[in-house]
């Protein structure tokens, strides 16, 4: 017997709470629970899907508190001309930290993590946040893309091929 019903985490939930760091430097579990009406499990399972994307961090001295990620790294250093060479390593299915590609193909650390960090803001590939490292690897068949409107039509329609469909509902 179920008490409760299940919660769904949606993009309307992750909008809401992206918009209020938007205006605030931080916000705690109540603030976020508060805004979406619901529990302070749910407040984590939210939580929980947008650091782990890399769009959100914890700071966990004291009481936990949200801010919006930001990334930083040199745009000078991205290599484009390194998009196509990437995407075809982790063709095979490989998810790797930036320290990894930089070792296994023995190019630029820094090079490899501005480059690496511009495809996944693309979306050319995904990245798993943990902590503060962040692990690459292919969008897999399915992946909800999130992004601007012009972000995520390019990824549809650049380089790396068009997408058969996405099994989701886009909310603007």
């Amino acid at each position: 017997m179920q008490l409760t019903s299940p919660w769904n985490t949606t993009q309307a939930h992750r909008n809401l709470v992206l918009e209020l760091l938007e205006t605030h430097d931080s916000v705690g579990g109540v603030e976020i629970r508060k805004a979406l009406g619901c529990t302070a499990l749910n407040v984590h399972l939210v939580m929980d899907d947008l650091i782990t994307e890399g769009l959100v961090q914890s700071d966990t001295r004291g009481a936990i508190r949200y801010s919006k990620r930001s990334f930083t790294f040199d745009p000078q250093r991205v290599k484009e001309e390194w998009f196509v060479l990437l995407k075809n390593w982790f063709q095979g299915g490989k998810s790797e930290t930036a320290r990894a590609v930089a070792q296994q193909l023995q190019l630029n650390l820094l090079d490899v993590q501005a480059t690496l960090e511009a495809m996944r803001q693309r979306g050319w590939l995904h990245g798993r946040f943990v902590g503060r490292m962040c692990i690459y690897a292919l969008l897999e068949r399915g992946t909800t893309l999130q992004g601007t409107s012009q972000s995520v039509k390019s990824r549809l329609n650049g380089p790396v091929g068009v997408l058969k469909k996405i099994p989701c509902n886009m909310q603007s």
